[in-house]
């Protein structure tokens, strides 16, 4: 095909570049085969979101997304979304001291520098963020702002009561976000 430099470039693969030559034709333009590697191409995400709650399923998350964004060129940021506990009271008043608000944060933005700085040296272009809000939609939320194009997150592996209870913020975001989410398992 007379295309062949050009769709080496966008497909270095040979998984890529051999269904390029089997869309291809043998008369240019080649335009099949450009539109496939071109759809290929612009479906790797640029910008890698993930969300953290520095626990052992979220560290896991964090070190495959870091690996994954290695290998497609990618940038990532990393996510810590907090919800500030509210204490409610029989008679109908509820309080959050600025207090607990402020020592959140701060204890909050130590522990997602800890966990960024563990990974400034892998190569990859790394950013954190603080984000104060229900966890989920901040998340949502974030990766739409960001332009994220894919999302990454690790999961507690709850199920039954706990689940109920507690809840997944990794099925809520899964449910509403609008890009790709890539769940991680906690380790066996």
């Amino acid at each position: 095909c007379p295309h062949w430099r050009r769709r080496w470039r966008l497909a270095p693969t040979r998984r890529f570049d051999r269904l390029a030559s089997d869309a291809c034709c043998s008369s240019p333009p080649c335009d099949l085969a450009d539109d496939l590697l071109l759809s290929l191409a612009m479906a790797l995400p640029q910008n890698i979101l993930v969300a953290t709650d520095f626990g052992g399923p979220a560290d896991v998350a964090l070190d495959y997304a870091v690996e994954l964004a290695k290998r497609l060129g990618a940038s990532l940021t990393v996510l810590h979304a907090y919800t500030i506990p509210v204490y409610a009271f029989p008679d109908g008043g509820m309080i959050s001291t600025p207090t607990l608000a402020a020592e959140l944060a701060t204890r909050g933005q130590s522990a997602l520098d800890a966990a960024v700085a563990r990974h400034r040296n892998a190569g990859v272009p790394i950013k954190a963020l603080l984000r104060e809000g229900v966890v989920w939609e901040e998340i949502v939320r974030t990766a739409e702002q960001e332009g994220a194009g894919l999302i990454v997150m690790g999961t507690h592996g709850r199920t039954g009561l706990s689940h109920a209870l507690l809840g997944s913020v990794a099925e809520k975001v899964v449910r509403t976000a609008k890009r790709p989410v890539l769940t991680i398992p906690p380790p066996a």
